[in-house]
């Protein structure tokens, strides 16, 4: 993208880092000063769309930023210490599948059950195995 004089429109040549010169009417200027006289020429308004943010609206600001926002914490996850419930067992041991799923399902919130669980879907993959090779 080329950077416009903000005199006459024209395309301005850069004459050092921050510095440039328009060859058709030898306004010299700054980056910033563009900046700064942004929606006054053609060249200007294209600086500025590229290097002014607009400010946030208020429901995209982080809550620290909005003044008198509550702040919430997040509460750690309740373990419960609970075995898992007789069906529950029956079924991981009938179709050992669902044991190791009901396992993956319930480690974190449940780990007594979930182990509960596994064990069941353990013991009825080897009775499994046991009752298909006799």
């Amino acid at each position: 993208m080329s950077t416009k004089c903000p005199k006459c429109g024209g395309d301005a040549e850069k004459i050092s880092a921050n510095r440039f010169e328009c060859p058709y009417c030898g306004e010299n200027f700054t980056m910033q000063d563009q900046m700064n006289n942004a929606g006054m020429g053609y060249g200007n308004y294209q600086a500025a769309s590229y290097n002014n943010n607009p400010p946030m609206p208020p429901y995209a600001q982080p809550a620290a930023a909005i003044p008198n926002a509550p702040q919430y914490q997040q509460q750690p996850a309740q373990v419960s210490q609970e075995d898992c419930s007789g069906w529950l067992k029956a079924l991981s041991f009938l179709i050992p599948l669902v044991g190791l799923i009901l396992y993956f399902v319930k480690k974190n919130e449940q780990p007594v059950g979930a182990k509960s669980c596994l064990n069941w879907a353990i013991a009825g993959f080897v009775v499994q195995i046991v009752f298909g090779l006799i």
